[in-house]
């Protein structure tokens, strides 16, 4: 080595602060907060600096190039010719014969190809035993897994026909069969732009709105101000947009594009702790010091940690509840000012579901805990404890009740003015993703890995009481604890789940719950029977969203293989779809809107733009609200 050269250095905090982005930008949001707290990167100098996607594939990449090169120098005819597979984990043996099929992790047959570097073969990998898919490497959480060198997201790469010609350009073929009809015409099973998936739909019924620079995770309506849509990005950057009201359904007009939205300003995450332990709230004489501005003027960069997780609106319309990754719990009014933040939690929120009477407000952090905030006072009200694992989510019963649910495989029901559990809800045998709790608040439905969902009675149809509920649950009446009723099908985790709206619902049946799984399908269940009504298969890769019109009469869901799917929830058939497009496909979240003159979805989507869909003006969907 030259006495001038520059020193290769390489430290464990280096590796630890690789793996960290690794395991962020994979989804294993879990993972890595534990890998953080347990080598205390926080301390770390290298903790703060911006690391590019995917860097730790990347520099693996060139490792294993390195390495190929270096076994390959010799100039013989084997060395040349070599046709064996090189591996990051295997020593290398030089061949000039082609690789066998060899069996994959998962017991399927794999043809041994050398991929280009830095692309995964998980998106050519066929169902495991027993039907069940692989796990993605990007977990429960909706970010995207690092880039391949197409610099597409590796398992939302499209598939390749396995009897097409190598040669030929892949495309996403429509997930719908050709002989199943959309908006009564058939789909091409062939590669498609973005837009309807049927023939009648003019295009200009979708607006995309493009305001933000990344990922667009959550989204939600106001539900009084019908204008007004919230959209939250993975660059924690969050947009209002005043919506113009569609034109009456009889008017052959379109919605008009909206204005830029007005930008609340990229948060940040210097907020300190009071001495005594409370919220710090940053105002200014009583007003906040953070207010919405034109999206065209913010000139702020975005905090990359403080990726949006969720979204809640009070009943009136006048608070809105932000999750993030940064462990920062914001509230802002309807005009983009900041009502309050607080900096108690010490991990990543994942949920915030405001009380129906709006005193209240519940978080969900995966430093264990659930959180119970008195909105008008702006404080922190109990910290609950209840949970040994991360808390995933929260849901309301009453205005005095609700239940959390988390990673311990446990649903815990608490009651405001009690520290501990009402009652443990042990059944599940992995984390649980969601709770949702049915119109009346007699009955819970919990969806986890354990690729299940279970239906748990939480409260008598008189509204019974805690002490109550403690009994009957301790009798073993159908329903509770003891016998939750027990949703089997899916083949891979369970992540989103909802209870069907009960106006369209005929007299003398039993409520129907919907449920969407990693493995790729939606279902239907009979609450009360845990029978499967129908299984929705249209989907070709994991299913983030799930949405029921207000009326109930649909079923939305959208999947990372790009498609927003609408099933008719009485006729139990696909209906109308809509594609977002080859690039960046993924549907993350779906919100409806609805009244007697006012029908529209919006999503949110992977390729950084909001989708609004004018339901009126979508044939397929019209008549039949």
């Amino acid at each position: 080595m030259a006495e001038n050269s520059p020193v290769l250095r390489i430290s464990s905090d280096d590796i630890n602060c690789l793996v960290y982005a690794f395991l962020v930008d994979s989804g294993f949001k879990h993972t890595a907060f534990s890998l953080a707290m347990e080598s205390r990167l926080s301390s770390s100098p290298n903790f703060s600096r911006r690391l590019p996607r995917g860097e730790l594939v990347d520099l693996l990449s060139k490792a294993l190039l390195y390495q190929e090169v270096e076994c390959h120098w010799r100039a013989d005819a084997l060395a040349r010719g070599c046709q064996a597979e090189f591996s990051l984990l295997q020593p290398h043996v030089c061949s000039l014969d082609p690789p066998r099929p060899r069996m994959g992790a998962w017991g399927q047959q794999q043809q041994g190809t050398r991929w280009p570097l830095g692309q995964s073969n998980r998106a050519n990998a066929s169902v495991g035993p027993n039907g069940v898919t692989p796990p993605p490497d990007n977990g429960k959480r909706k970010a995207s897994p690092f880039d391949g060198a197409d610099g597409q997201p590796a398992e939302k790469r499209a598939k390749r026909d396995p009897d097409a010609d190598a040669d030929e350009p892949m495309a996403i073929d429509s997930p719908i069969s050709p002989s199943v009809l959309v908006g009564h015409k058939k789909l091409k099973p062939q590669g498609r732009q973005q837009g309807p998936g049927d023939a009648d739909t003019n295009p200009d019924a979708i607006l995309l709105l493009p305001g933000h620079e990344a990922e667009v995770f959550v989204l939600a309506f106001n539900p009084v101000r019908q204008s007004v849509l919230v959209t939250g990005s993975k660059d924690a950057v969050l947009n209002l947009w005043d919506l113009p009201y569609p034109p009456a359904i009889t008017s052959p007009a379109f919605a008009r594009a909206p204005g830029p939205p007005r930008r609340l300003l990229p948060f940040s995450s210097n907020s300190v702790k009071l001495g005594n332990g409370n919220p710090s709230v940053k105002m200014e004489d009583g007003n906040a010091n953070v207010k919405m501005e034109d999206a065209a003027d913010a000139d702020v960069d975005a905090d990359p940690s403080a990726d949006l997780t969720a979204l809640h609106w009070n009943s009136d319309g006048t608070l809105l509840a932000i999750a993030s990754f940064d462990s920062v719990l914001r509230v802002c009014t309807e005009e983009g000012e900041m009502f309050f933040e607080s900096t108690v939690h010490e991990g990543p929120i994942f949920a915030v579901r405001f009380s129906k009477d709006g005193r209240w407000l519940l978080t969900a952090s995966l430093d264990n805990t659930a959180c119970l905030w008195d909105v008008h006072a702006k404080r922190l009200n109990t910290q609950f404890r209840a949970h040994t694992g991360p808390c995933l989510d929260v849901e309301w019963i009453s205005d005095s009740m609700f239940a959390s649910c988390s990673a311990d495989h446990s649903i815990c029901l608490m009651e405001i003015g009690n520290a501990r559990p009402i009652r443990r809800l042990d059944g599940h045998t992995n984390e649980v993703n969601q709770i949702k709790c049915n119109a009346t608040g007699t009955h819970l439905v919990s969806c986890a890995d354990d690729m299940t969902a279970r239906v748990w009675r939480v409260r008598g149809d008189d509204g019974s009481s805690s002490s109550t509920l403690t009994a009957a649950m301790s009798s073993g009446e159908p329903g509770t604890a003891e016998t939750a009723v027990v949703l089997i099908g899916h083949k891979h985790s369970v992540t989103s789940v909802g209870w069907c709206p009960d106006a369209d619902r005929p007299a003398g049946t039993n409520e129907i719950i919907a449920t969407a799984s990693w493995d790729g399908t939606a279902r239907l269940w009979d609450s009360v029977t845990g029978e499967c009504l129908h299984v929705f298969e249209d989907h070709k890769l994991p299913v983030y969203a799930l949405r029921f019109s207000p009326t109930g009469r649909w079923v939305a869901t959208g999947s990372s293989d790009g498609w927003l799917h609408v099933y008719d929830v009485k006729a139990r058939k696909l209906t109308w779809s809509w594609f977002a497009g080859v690039e960046k496909p993924g549907v993350y979240e779906i919100d409806w809107q609805a009244d007697e003159n006012l029908d529209r979805i919006a999503l949110a989507l992977e390729c950084w733009k909001v989708a609004v869909i004018d339901v009126s003006k979508v044939p397929a969907l019209q008549g039949k609200r």
